[in-house]
């Protein structure tokens, strides 16, 4: 018997996963598509005339499953591709996404990194055969309605939604139910791989906030009331560390593996260890403040209120800096974005993305664990260009790319400074900064600190100069220090606890 490769991967997900706003719809089509390769697991046991043997995982991600099967010869491996295609197709829930499904032939075991390689032009030509989205039912009636979430598709379904009945279409009532019915059982279902069992305080199963309104409302929290982190993780080079270390089906297993371990461990550390024992993640009605948009492969995405965010990703990289595979360490580059909880999902989720491949853009650096971080105070569309944005904020650039491992340090340090010297300053500061950057006749920098004695004296000067070059935690360029003061103010915890 021949062994081959099966590959199924899920793609154009942006034209399932953004073609609504709704929170509901939008989970249940990330979840669909994670759930997936656990339901192609189960295709040869509910198919006994596939005449295929040792069917096994070699890995899964959020949008892509990679089995090893054998078969007597290529057209019986064939057949079962097929039948892996039809199951797709004819899925009550799967069937309005797009797959692509192909096999190869792995022809020894030093082979493997090749017939890896091939399987996925495989799946990347099919993909250019196809269509990008599925395409509805046929509309013969000239009254139907239209879809009240994707505007689009015909209405051919009655969902209640915010306490409104709204006519939505199949595709659309598929994903808002799955994501609405899996959101509970989402974090329940990670912890149970380690065997933690999810529960409150008083021992009934966890319950977590369903749209972004309850999970960032909080009235205690000033002018935080209503606003929310949104958290985007990217993988450094991990596709590079699979190839170098992953050259058999078991050591990309491992890889697999190690990297679903690490993740789990970090989200049974988040919210069973952090969000159950701090009242600051929790609603008054007992539930946990956070949103998954993202889980799976070398991306994560989470949505948490905004007195948060910082705390969750220096939380993230705290856990992760020990992060390894067989010597090679696992880093992320980060996106975080603070806006106002009914900003345009899809477009905050972009920003974060733009952050994240900001961090990585940099080929000189060695990959570390880095992250950008916007704050938009009102969610202007920012076009295609964040550094053009930036510049439209103050007319120069100044180091945009933070530390992750020093998230502690730079919490620290602001929360001292907010507690000695006044905000108006802060904002005199910045004036100072960007007159002389406009109307400067020294250098830019000599400009500034002259003008900086001027607005805040020479002890002032002396006391900013000191507590934050020390550590070089914002870069070497004053002027940068005082905007990521006066942009992080709010959103740095005034209690070491809250941390």
């Amino acid at each position: 018997m021949a062994k081959y490769i099966l590959r199924v991967e899920a793609v154009n997900i942006y034209d399932l996963i953004k073609d609504t706003q709704n929170l509901s719809t939008i989970r249940g089509a990330g979840l669909m598509i994670l759930d997936a390769a656990g339901k192609i697991k189960n295709v040869p046991d509910n198919n006994k005339k596939i005449k295929i043997k040792n069917f096994k995982t070699i890995s899964t991600g959020a949008s892509i499953g990679m089995f090893s099967f054998e078969a007597d010869d290529e057209d019986k491996a064939e057949d079962f591709r097929n039948k892996v295609a039809e199951f797709l197709s004819n899925d009550s829930n799967l069937m309005h996404a797009t797959f692509v499904v192909d096999i190869q032939p792995i022809l020894n075991a030093e082979s493997f990194m090749k017939d890896y390689e091939k399987v996925i032009a495989k799946n990347r030509w099919r993909q250019f055969q196809q269509l990008t989205v599925v395409l509805p039912e046929k509309n013969s009636s000239n009254d139907t309605k239209i879809c009240a979430l994707d505007k689009l598709r015909r209405g051919t379904c009655e969902e209640t939604i915010q306490g409104e009945k709204k006519s939505i279409s199949t595709s659309v009532s598929k994903r808002f139910k799955y994501g609405k019915g899996q959101k509970q059982k989402f974090y329940e279902n990670q912890l149970k791989k380690l065997n933690v069992k999810l529960e409150d305080k008083d021992g009934k199963k966890q319950k977590f906030t369903t749209d972004f309104k309850s999970l960032s409302s909080n009235l205690k929290r000033g002018n935080l009331h209503h606003k929310i982190a949104v958290i985007y993780l990217d993988g450094n080079k991990f596709g590079t560390i699979r190839n170098r270390c992953c050259q058999t089906p078991g050591a990309l297993t491992d890889f697999d593996g190690t990297l679903k371990k690490y993740q789990r461990g970090f989200l049974k550390a988040l919210v069973k260890d952090r969000m159950l024992n701090d009242s600051g993640y929790i609603t008054d009605d007992k539930k946990l403040r956070i949103e998954t948009l993202l889980w799976g492969g070398d991306e994560m995405m989470w949505v948490v209120p905004a007195w948060k965010g910082w705390s969750v990703l220096g939380a993230f990289y705290e856990s992760s800096k020990g992060w390894k595979f067989r010597g090679e360490h696992l880093t992320h580059a980060a996106g975080l974005v603070f806006c106002h909880h009914n900003a345009p999902i899809h477009r905050v989720t972009s920003l974060c993305r733009d952050l994240a491949d900001k961090v990585k853009a940099n080929k000189d650096r060695p990959a570390e664990n880095e992250f950008q971080y916007v704050v938009m105070e009102s969610f202007d569309h920012i076009g295609q260009d964040i550094e053009k944005f930036r510049l439209t904020q103050v007319p120069f650039s100044y180091q945009y790319t933070l530390d992750g491992n020093k998230m502690g340090e730079i919490a620290d340090t602001i929360r001292k400074f907010i507690k000695e010297f006044p905000r108006n300053q802060v904002y005199n500061a910045i004036r100072a900064a960007i007159e002389d950057t406009q109307n400067n006749t020294l250098t830019e920098q000599d400009a500034f600190n002259k003008r900086l004695e001027e607005v805040l004296g020479t002890s002032h000067n002396h006391y900013v100069d000191n507590r934050f070059s020390n550590n070089n935690i914002f870069g070497q360029d004053p002027r940068g220090w005082w905007l990521h003061l006066a942009e992080l103010w709010d959103y740095i915890p005034q209690e070491v606890r809250e941390l």
